[in-house]
């Protein structure tokens, strides 16, 4: 009787263009803990990252990606005080505006832009908290 022997070889290919998370710079980049966090990119490509920065006292801070490291854009902590439910926008000529829930303030909101050169200046405050912002590029 012949006895028969079968070898079935199974090759497994990757794909090159495999599809992954990686970390945009290093991780943990904050001083401390970060809160609500908010995340837009300006025209030119660059991530801008605004939050309630805990290391700072929950104040607002906004910081953007530069080479391959987070930098702060103007003062870490420029709020007056404590925030909440920050949100990112960025506007004409790449500028970051930030509006938050401003506990210095009864919980109103706060809108702050950065001035290239001058800093954060204090736009306008809202009555109500929940707010978002948009702008439109066709538009003044």
């Amino acid at each position: 009787m012949k006895k028969a022997f079968f070898c079935i070889l199974i090759f497994f290919t990757f794909s090159a263009n495999a599809q992954i998370w990686t970390t945009l710079g290093p991780q943990g980049f904050t001083s401390g803990e970060a809160g609500s966090t908010s995340i837009r990119i300006d025209t030119g490509g660059t991530p801008y990252l605004a939050y309630s920065d805990f290391a700072n006292d929950q104040k607002a801070t906004v910081m953007k990606f530069v080479g391959n490291t987070w930098v702060p854009v103007g003062t870490l902590g420029f709020s007056a005080g404590e925030t909440e439910q920050t949100s990112l926008a960025i506007g004409t000529n790449n500028t970051p505006y930030v509006v938050y829930r401003d506990l210095v303030n009864g919980g109103k909101a706060t809108v702050m832009k950065f001035v290239y050169g001058l800093g954060y200046g204090r736009k306008c405050r809202f009555l109500h908290w929940l707010c978002a912002i948009h702008f439109n590029s066709n538009r003044p």
